[in-house]
């Protein structure tokens, strides 16, 4: 398969160009400390949201495991529609996090990490609520990649 043209037309293949993947962007403890406010409300909300999607969870399950449960019932139905809204607001706000560089992976401990170069090695930025400031880090040699995808509790998105 020729990209970018039909070679049997002998027109040309138009030249595809493949751009490097770019880097994510690096935040200082400063700025991470200054985005907080922010932060802080993004995560309080993220909590409460991500409990009221765990409490929806529950009751769609527990309706379906009622004897005489129809998967299409109406009840069946509008138990799933607000597991979908609760999941759609939790990807939202974590969404809100992402524009902000950082990323909320834990949101019952509200732990969010920003990427980070510490000392020349690549880093998670760290903070909790309660916390006043991002003063904590984690970091690997430079040799080993972050696992950025590694969740550590359930995610909505999947609901």
């Amino acid at each position: 398969m020729n990209i970018g043209g039909d070679s049997s037309s002998g027109a040309r293949p138009l030249p595809v160009t493949i751009e490097p993947r770019a880097e994510p962007a690096s935040v200082t403890m400063a700025l991470a400390t200054q985005m907080l406010p922010l932060v802080r409300r993004i995560v309080a909300d993220l909590r409460v949201e991500c409990e009221a999607w765990r409490a929806a969870v529950i009751r769609y399950d527990t309706v379906l495991a009622a004897p005489d449960a129809e998967m299409e019932s109406l009840v069946a139905r509008a138990a799933r529609r607000d597991v979908k809204r609760h999941a759609a607001e939790v990807d939202a706000m974590r969404q809100e996090l992402v524009t902000l560089g950082a990323s909320c992976r834990s949101p019952r401990s509200g732990r969010v990490e920003w990427l980070s170069v510490v000392d020349g090695i690549p880093a998670r930025l760290l903070w909790v609520p309660g916390e006043e400031s991002v003063t904590r880090w984690e970091g690997r040699d430079a040799d080993v990649l972050l696992d950025l995808d590694d969740a550590d509790e359930d995610d909505p998105s999947r609901s």
